[in-house]
């Protein structure tokens, strides 16, 4: 089973976070978390994700930065990105678009299910 496919969820909002990981993980993925933006880009280095859940206000440095360095850095400017916002900021969510994020979800929008898919299908295309 080594294509078992390995998500980082980046979320500051820990109850949403582990709910995120156990949906995840009860999906078939190998899942890591972080949950400040100096974290993340650690850990996009360390464990090289095949997708990243990253939302846009975090502490220590924002998820349009992160975003911004993985883009910048040729080990990482293909992983996909999907947003998780509460914002319905279109502002961040066209810069994150802009920075290349596939998609994004407004988090009281979205179902874990929708999650789930999403990711799915961002990892078939």
């Amino acid at each position: 089973m080594s294509d078992v496919k390995k998500v980082l969820v980046v979320e500051d909002e820990q109850i949403l976070l582990k709910t995120i990981q156990f949906t995840l993980k009860e999906a078939g993925y190998e899942v890591f978390v972080a949950m400040d933006g100096d974290e993340a880009s650690k850990s996009i280095k360390e464990h090289n994700p095949d997708i990243v859940l990253l939302d846009i206000l975090l502490p220590k440095k924002n998820g349009l930065d992160v975003l911004r360095e993985m883009r910048n850095f040729e080990p990482t400017k293909n992983i996909p990105v999907l947003l998780l916002t509460n914002l319905s900021d279109q502002e961040s969510i066209s810069e994150g678009v802009e920075l290349g994020a596939q998609g994004y979800f407004v988090k009281s929008d979205m179902s874990l299910d929708e999650i789930a898919t999403k990711v799915a299908e961002t990892l078939e295309q």
